[in-house]
């Protein structure tokens, strides 16, 4: 599908301060919408969308995409998108912060096909002009409805009860609802995959090899001969899909797991260092100060204050 230009939102970033004001126990929220179209925007937190009626485009980045009742699929954090109504566009979305991944972060990677529906799919869909959407069917969307639903109640009708329960019933529900959804994904990833070019598929598969060892060791031949590629054929497909060389995703993966251990756990960085498949304290400290910006014993503090 040619792409079309889509105006800009007037709020073009969304930030996690915005949508989760003095949020200590919750960073998960809910909206549903009817009326579009939704410019192109970004934000700072993750978002799933359900499709629950009509058809649409989803934009996202430079790709577009024709969507319809049943799809369902994830937007990371600083990824331009955007809606266009072709008729009757029902989306509901669940705005989940990065805080709330990282507190629930062992539960989640428990979950069949987590890994799929948050991070590789969304990576193929905005990079390349083939996706992998999760579409449920009539009776997966009820259930899906019914848990929503459950939710929202929750919402509405506990405004009078103590704040912390209040977060905490929104977090369990929430996990109802991803759990449900991975599960759905996991079912239905293989003849989705298959209706896809075959190197995509090993792509996906070489992304989750990553996110199942990177706290060991990790060599470009090791990934290439995942592949069953050269070193330099290897490089060159997994720049074209996600935008960077192969080790840079591997660090940055990993950077992100020492964050959820930094903000969550009591380790010490030489205990996360060795977690999370780097040699030692120092070279996690230089890492993490190159993409961060901060070394990890200020990231810790900042993220507890």
């Amino acid at each position: 599908m040619s792409f079309e230009n889509l105006p800009m939102s007037k709020m073009e970033i969304c930030t996690e301060d915005y949508f989760f004001p003095n949020r200590r126990y919750s960073h998960l929220d809910t909206r549903s919408f009817t009326e579009y179209e939704i410019g192109m925007h970004l934000h700072e937190f993750y978002e799933i969308n359900i499709v629950l009626k009509g058809k649409g485009i989803h934009y996202i980045e430079n790709n577009m995409y024709k969507i319809k009742k049943g799809y369902v699929f994830v937007i990371p954090p600083g990824i331009y998108h955007g809606y266009k109504n072709l008729g009757e566009l029902e989306v509901y979305h669940i705005l989940v912060g990065t805080k709330y991944l990282s507190r629930y972060a062992s539960e989640l990677e428990c979950m069949g096909g987590y890994i799929n529906l948050f991070s590789i799919e969304p990576i193929i869909r905005s990079n390349t002009e083939y996706s992998f959407f999760l579409t449920l069917d009539d009776a997966e969307l009820e259930f899906i409805r019914v848990l929503s639903d459950i939710l929202e109640k929750v919402k509405k009708n506990s405004e009078d009860v103590h704040r912390n329960n209040y977060d905490l019933m929104i977090n369990s529900m929430g996990l109802n609802i991803i759990e449900a959804l991975c599960h759905y994904y996991e079912k239905h990833s293989v003849s989705e995959y298959e209706k896809n070019t075959e190197k995509y598929k090993r792509i996906a598969n070489n992304i989750q090899f990553i996110c199942n060892n990177y706290d060991k060791k990790i060599t470009l031949k090791m990934l290439a001969d995942n592949m069953n590629m050269s070193q330099s054929a290897y490089v060159k497909l997994f720049n074209k899909v996600l935008k960077m060389p192969p080790m840079q995703y591997v660090v940055n993966y990993r950077i992100s797991r020492a964050k959820s251990l930094l903000e969550n756990t009591d380790m010490t960085i030489t205990e996360i260092a060795h977690r999370t498949g780097f040699y030692d304290s120092a070279h996690l400290n230089k890492m993490f100060l190159s993409l961060e910006k901060l070394c990890p014993t200020d990231y810790r503090n900042n993220s507890r204050k």
